[in-house]
């Protein structure tokens, strides 16, 4: 039996704890290079730090976008930058910062750094002040964290990210008794160097953006400053002291794989970028970057040439990089480096799953990388669940197999959320079954919005008890999402649909999400005039509805009209008859001072406005764009109710 070799750096998950230092951390983590987006927020730079840190956050935290959509222009552009990546360029967000005043804090600024340095800070204590072991907030530093706190729950109806806190670096351990009370390796003339910390803080990003890590795109961290200044420094930022309760975002991209090669081979006519091992990016057309005229050949001290050529890569960034270079004609494949060339007339193989997946005329060769490493994330979090509840052990043939297996059924044209039998919508992971219609991001990111709208266009008198009903439910997406989010405020949220195996997966995913009763899913068909009683008033009416125009059927992707349900996305000929019907119920159902919010198809916002205008009775209306930029939801209410 033969094991792959791994694709990230062998390091414990972020989601499993895990040791805090990883036994290599003493040799130089080289593996990814990381770098601040600029553009994003006024503290990235270019300019030194300015602003005090209280009107950073009456500024959104420092966005330099202050329209109204700022949080969700951000997401969006986010998103789209991760989607054109290439796939070993990772992109995220981080909120970096530093705690409250503590009373350690306190005490050095009253003794002064030489003075603490020297005696205080190795007792717990002057008999006035108590700073040890654990220092505890001043009052100052309760304010600060209080501050924070107040910004991110004003922010949050704005479509801020972040909206709950997650203990996620060490959510658990264990305390043998036989530890000693005390650090046995402290030594009190010996400090971590900020080499040393700026090496564990590359570590702590490989392993944060490592396909073990967190998958969150949006994190939040707070800790000590030197541990921040350190961290700014790795990503190359510019000096920005962090007081005590102050906070900076950073959006970061992790590129490169240091030590890894690219040849390039070349003829008279153009040179060929192969992907060699964990290459991380490749460009077509090469020979316009790299004109045979202007090589600059110079000689290594392998004996390898490499040609030394200045090219700019995303952002309109320059660079200057060393690469390996060989002409055709003495290409062999005996080399020091011990990686085997080929010619430009040959292809680097992938593995053989990848050549699966890459079987599938719906898929990129980016995309194919993708699903390869999500499936084998799904099959690794799948064993170890086995084995945790097991005495069978799982050989590496088995795991090649089940590999194997379902990379087939992708290859097959079915939709890898039916593989995996799970998707991401927004914050949640919700179950998914053929042939129920599969949540999309582009739902889920203007469901985010549409809660943040409902609760910020409320009176706070009137954010209780809540009704709101969910038709063409499907899996209960929409329902669960806005649950999640509204929180206490739903006092009854219901979700209607004619699909039998739609209804049993919706309930599926309230109950796995812990949402009986205040969620509840029922057979109910919105061409069924009775309906309207049943449902009474409500203050919020929300839909995806099935908008498809019939014509339309036979240019869908396989992957869609070959699996998932045609009721789920056909809306008869033009697409708008469930608006038509939906609109003619708003009337008998909707509050006085209720909202609707519709999912559309592209290019279908303007009809369907009009239609809630001329059927709904509906006075305003506004059309909201998803992540990708195209009109993806028409909202409508009262003057009043929409923000």
């Amino acid at each position: 039996m033969t094991t792959l070799p791994p694709q990230e750096p062998v390091v414990a998950s972020v989601d499993d704890g895990g040791p805090a230092i990883p036994p290599d951390v003493l040799s130089k983590p080289d593996l990814f290079k990381y770098e601040v987006v600029q553009g994003f927020f006024l503290q990235n730079g270019p300019q030194q730090k300015s602003a005090d840190f209280e009107d950073m956050l009456h500024r959104s935290f420092g966005l330099i976008d202050t329209s109204p959509e700022r949080w969700y222009n951000l997401r969006s552009a986010v998103t789209k930058l991760q989607d054109e990546a290439p796939p070993d360029v990772r992109y995220k967000v981080l909120f970096i910062g530093r705690h409250g005043q503590g009373w350690h804090n306190f005490g050095a600024s009253k003794y002064g750094s030489q003075a603490w340095e020297a005696h205080w800070a190795f007792i717990t204590g002057d008999g006035e002040l108590t700073w040890g072991p654990d220092p505890e907030l001043t009052p100052l530093g309760i304010s600060q964290a209080q501050a924070i706190h107040r910004c991110w729950q004003e922010q949050a109806p704005l479509g801020a990210p972040i909206t709950a806190a997650e203990m996620k670096w060490f959510p658990r351990f264990q305390i043998d008794e036989a530890m000693s009370e005390h650090d046995e390796l402290w030594k009190p003339d010996d400090r971590e160097t900020d080499e040393h910390m700026q090496m564990r803080m590359r570590r702590a990003l490989d392993r944060m953006f490592g396909t073990g890590g967190a998958s969150e795109t949006y994190i939040s961290i707070t800790g000590h400053s030197a541990i921040f200044r350190n961290l700014l420094a790795v990503l190359n930022h510019q000096v920005y002291p962090l007081a005590t309760g102050e906070m900076i975002p950073v959006v970061i991209w992790r590129w490169g794989r240091a030590g890894h090669t690219l040849f390039i081979l070349a003829n008279a006519k153009h040179f060929d970028i192969l992907l060699m091992r964990n290459t991380w990016f490749h460009f077509s057309n090469v020979y316009e970057l790299f004109p045979k005229k202007t090589l600059a050949l110079t000689t290594e001290p392998t004996g390898v040439p490499t040609v030394e050529a200045e090219y700019i890569f995303r952002r309109k960034q320059a660079s200057v990089f060393n690469f390996p270079f060989t002409e055709l004609a003495a290409v062999s494949d005996a080399h020091p480096s011990g990686v085997r060339h080929t010619t430009s007339q040959e292809h680097f193989q992938p593995a053989p799953e990848k050549l699966l997946l890459l079987s599938n005329p719906e898929l990129s060769a980016r995309d194919a990388h993708n699903e390869l490493r999500w499936i084998k994330q799904h099959l690794a979090y799948s064993r170890s669940s086995s084995l945790s509840c097991s005495t069978q052990s799982v050989t590496t043939d088995h795991i090649q197999d089940d590999l194997r297996r379902l990379c087939h059924r992708r290859s097959l044209g079915e939709p890898l959320q039916y593989i995996l039998g799970t998707t991401d919508f927004g914050p949640l992971t919700l179950q998914t079954r053929a042939p129920v219609l599969i949540p999309r991001s582009e739902t889920a990111f203007v469901t985010e919005r549409l809660a943040a709208s409902f609760l910020a266009s409320r009176p706070k008198p009137d954010l209780t008890g809540m009704q709101i009903v969910d038709l063409c439910t499907g899996s209960g997406c929409i329902a669960i999402l806005l649950t999640h989010l509204l929180g206490s405020t739903v006092r009854r949220m219901r979700g209607y649909d004619t699909s039998t195996e739609a209804i049993a997966l919706a309930k599926d995913n309230v109950t796995a999400q812990g949402m009986n009763p205040q969620v509840e899913v029922k057979h109910g068909d919105i061409f069924d005039n009775t309906l309207v009683d049943e449902i009474g008033k409500v203050d919020l009416v929300v839909a995806n509805p099935p908008y498809i125009p019939l014509n339309e059927w036979e240019s869908l992707p396989r992957s869609v009209k070959d699996h998932e349900d045609q009721r789920a996305l056909i809306g008869a000929d033009n697409g708008l008859a469930f608006y038509h019907k939906i609109s003619q119920m708003l009337p008998a159902i909707l509050d006085r001072q209720g909202q609707v919010a519709l999912e559309v198809g592209k290019g279908q916002a303007e009809q369907v406005s009009e239609i809630l205008k001329r059927h709904g009775g509906v006075r305003r209306i506004e059309v909201w764009k998803d992540h990708f930029g195209v009109d993806r939801m028409v909202v409508g209410g009262p003057e009043s109710t929409i923000s």
